[in-house]
């Protein structure tokens, strides 16, 4: 029963980065400037935008082989998890609360690496 909650609790971040890069793409109506500097530059929110997308894909894989007990299912995790919580440090005002999520996969994948 805890394999499906912990993949359903992947999957589930996961579509939260997917929110995410639909987001990123979105035009405010007065077209500011967010407030990361970062985003300053040129570009950036599309690429920005790309990364929510791609972790979301990262998550899905990682919930779909762990259903599937493939033993490289933490790496793709892991990865996941890094560029995870790159992006909501960029955007911490809109995504802190997502740390706590990864946190807790990361004690997942400690568990499973260190076994």
């Amino acid at each position: 029963m805890l394999h499906f909650i912990f993949a359903f609790i992947v999957l589930i971040h996961g579509f939260i980065h997917l929110l995410g890069f639909a987001h990123e793409l979105a035009f405010t109506e007065d077209d500011e400037v967010r407030f990361h500097p970062i985003s300053r530059f040129k570009g950036f929110a599309k690429i920005e935008s790309v990364l929510w997308f791609a972790t979301y894909g990262l998550f899905l894989a990682a919930a779909i082989l762990f259903m599937f007990y493939a033993h490289s299912w933490w790496l793709v995790a892991t990865a996941g998890v890094v560029l995870s919580q790159t992006l909501i440090i960029l955007d911490w005002e809109e995504a802190k609360y997502g740390t706590i999520t990864n946190i807790l996969i990361s004690l997942v994948i400690t568990s499973f690496v260190w076994n």
